[in-house]
């Protein structure tokens, strides 16, 4: 018995949400999807609807919100640092305190414009302050992932996923700032 073919939430294969994703990102128009997940809250809620368009100052800043193909699904998190050399990104969500892997900047698909929740559209506010062991440790985070990007950003990512697998059962990984 053959396992069934691996769709997206959109009900494409990973290959072609990837694609669809690409295409929508070069066409320069605006697109919305849903925002599932905490990991960019308080600043965008679970749940909330998102308009992805263009960049407003037409390149991707430290800062920017942006929404990034990962795998077969869109990752919308902030922009914290940019690699002009390697052409590479790092993200992590307003709710986290690691880093995301490094992502190629051909995977970002727009910059979130605004977001929608209780049937107002609201453009996204600026990070919430980390204060305490949770910015030291975000601190940490980046600094790590970062400094391995001139090494290669294959290291860089191992990086990030060591520390996200040992962040993620103990309340350092993924965890929304309280």
């Amino acid at each position: 018995m053959s396992a069934a073919p691996k769709t997206s939430a959109a009900g494409l294969a990973p290959e072609e949400f990837q694609a669809v994703a690409a295409l929508l990102g070069r066409a320069g128009s605006r697109f919305e999807s849903k925002v599932s997940g905490s990991s960019m809250a308080p600043t965008i809620p679970d749940e909330s609807r998102i308009r992805i368009g263009p960049p407003p100052s037409g390149e991707y800043r430290e800062g920017d919100i942006v929404a990034c193909v990962v795998g077969d699904s869109l990752c919308t998190h902030r922009i914290v640092f940019r690699d002009p050399a390697s052409r590479t990104v790092l993200t992590r969500g307003d709710g986290w305190i690691l880093c995301d892997p490094p992502t190629p900047a051909e995977r970002i698909v727009g910059a979130v414009c605004e977001y929608q929740r209780d049937g107002e559209w609201r453009p996204p506010g600026l990070a919430p302050e980390l204060n305490g062991w949770k910015a030291a440790v975000a601190s940490v985070s980046y600094w790590l992932v970062r400094c391995s990007l001139p090494v290669h950003p294959e290291v860089s990512r191992r990086v990030s996923g060591t520390m996200l697998g040992i962040g993620s059962g103990d309340g350092i990984g993924p965890v929304r700032d309280r």
